[in-house]
């Protein structure tokens, strides 16, 4: 017998646009936070797909706020990448030692992220062009 609660995570799976992956990429964001100061920041990604990704942030920034995410190209001796996006969604930390979590939609959909053998729904958005 199938629990109500797994047939719930089986219909959140079936509407995700892509698969997610729960990998570390090293990130560069840069943007404006909720008080209007411009920041920079290196952190790293928790989960990545071909639309965005989701990191942990010490900066509070607005729902809808575009900034840029910077990724270090994975091929050694390339300039690092430039990609832009909009915060999808901002979870506030539950304590003072904790981080923001913060979930990036990329502007274009793609394979950013230079993984190797990304999986078969990523194919359907093609690798984006290095600018």
């Amino acid at each position: 017998m199938v629990s109500e609660g797994a047939n719930n995570v089986s219909a959140e799976l079936r509407k995700r646009r892509s698969t997610r992956i729960v990998q570390a990429v090293p990130l560069v964001v840069t943007g404006v936070d909720a008080l209007g100061r411009p920041f920079v920041e290196r952190t790293s990604s928790l989960i990545i797909n071909c639309h965005g990704c989701r990191y942990q942030s010490k900066h509070y920034v607005l729902k809808k706020h575009v900034g840029d995410d910077g990724d270090p190209s994975p091929e050694t001796g390339q300039p690092p990448r430039k990609v832009r996006g909009r915060v999808a969604w901002i979870q506030r930390p539950r304590t003072v030692r904790q981080l923001f979590q913060v979930a990036l939609e990329l502007e274009v959909s793609g394979n950013v992220w230079g993984i190797g053998f990304p999986p078969e729904d990523w194919t359907l958005f093609p690798r984006r062009a290095r600018s």
